[in-house]
């Protein structure tokens, strides 16, 4: 049985956005001053504002992304208004462009978190469900967790998601909007004020889902994002991945959930013991009565799973030296070496810590004494 609930009060680390705009390591928070686990930003179907001052929806506005974090509760100003990429169209994914936990969830060494069409069953309003790498499932929040219900009924349906960013502040500046309008499938907002600009163009979707839904017209509608490439810009090119879902369409039941590499194939995401492809029972499994997936998350498998660092030189991510945030088993999985709590330097390169660092003075110390003692025996023989 899945045993992570949000608000369970667990020990986090709060990642903090760099200059670059992906997630970077902070100081670990601890149970914070409400009491709670990781911040959430969250979309709902359809987008809505809270009131002024925060504490409770009120009402439609277009574009608009909803933050809280736990436990909420009546007199707290969750949820409240945290970022709105504009004035027309509809959220239904977002993502950081440095999702922590992209690789964990890829490779399997990170819980994967799941949110379904309609928060089903609804009643209670299951916002957010969870599944470990060996397969364990069940509830992670309610939709009550994310706003508390007063009135009843806040939360409608958690289509967009975004985790880990730093408390009282937004990093999801990745989003796509119901349809994928505008030929792209997935925006990019610099931060911190925009505008949008397109990420990856909806042709890319329909050709990476075509052999497994058939000719459709794609709505991405669930994302993760790994803009590796030029360095965390803002550009879908050589080095970026996304993990992502569809609406139903062709073939495919929206169940699916897929791994895209920048000029590459799409391919089923494995985990949870099991590929996430059209075969697998979405519905049996998590016992909700859909099939479709409507936003995507990652969370650690465990405590000691937590801590991000730098990852020197993956041997399966050829011509990178340095992949920022990255957890142990992360960087393991990918065949690179770890560096506890080290960022990447601004030219993706990796920074020697303090201890290598002490290496190399020791190293220049015994270089200079060494040369100091020969010279003065070339002194003494004269």
């Amino acid at each position: 049985m899945y045993q992570k609930l949000w608000k369970a009060n667990l020990p986090v680390l709060v990642l903090a956005a760099s200059a670059f705009g992906q997630q970077q390591p902070a100081q670990p928070q601890g149970n914070v001053a409400t009491g709670g686990d990781v911040p959430v930003e969250y979309s709902n179907n359809l987008d809505e504002m809270a009131i002024p001052g925060g504490g409770a929806h009120n009402g439609l506005d277009s574009l608009q992304v909803l933050y809280t974090e736990p436990p909420d509760g009546p007199g707290l100003p969750f949820p409240m208004d945290i970022i709105d990429f504009g004035s027309s169209g509809e959220v239904d994914a977002l993502a950081n462009n440095g999702d922590f936990l992209f690789f964990g969830v890829m490779l399997n060494t990170a819980d994967l978190l799941v949110s379904f069409l309609g928060d089903p069953p609804n009643p209670p309003g299951i916002a957010v469900y969870g599944e470990t790498p060996p397969g364990a499932v069940g509830v992670w929040a309610l939709q009550a967790d994310l706003s508390n219900p007063d009135p009843p009924g806040d939360v409608e349906d958690v289509d967009g998601l975004e985790l880990w960013g730093p408390f009282g502040a937004s990093d999801a500046n990745m989003f796509s909007l119901v349809g994928d309008p505008g030929g792209f499938s997935v925006y990019y907002f610099p931060p911190p004020a925009g505008p949008a600009v397109g990420y990856v163009p909806k042709a890319v979707i329909a050709a990476a889902v075509a052999p497994f839904c058939g000719a459709v017209d794609p709505d991405l509608d669930a994302l993760m994002v790994f803009d590796l490439g030029g360095w965390f810009d803002g550009v879908w090119n050589a080095g970026d991945r996304i993990i992502f879902s569809i609406r139903a369409a062709g073939g495919c039941d929206g169940g699916e959930i897929w791994v895209l590499p920048f000029g590459g194939l799409a391919a089923f995401l494995v985990h949870g013991g099991h590929v996430w492809n059209t075969a697998f029972p979405v519905g049996a499994t998590f016992g909700v009565p859909t099939e479709e997936v409507d936003a995507i998350e990652a969370y650690p498998a465990d405590k000691k799973s937590w801590l991000p660092g730098a990852c020197c030189d993956p041997a399966d991510l050829p011509g990178v030296a340095c992949v920022p945030s990255l957890t142990f088993a992360e960087c393991g999985a990918l065949g690179g070496h770890w560096r506890v709590g080290a960022p990447c330097g601004a030219a993706g390169e990796c920074i020697p810590t303090v201890s290598e660092w002490g290496v190399v003075v020791m190293a220049m110390l015994v270089l200079t004494a060494g040369t100091i003692v020969v010279m003065r025996r070339r002194a003494a023989v004269a």
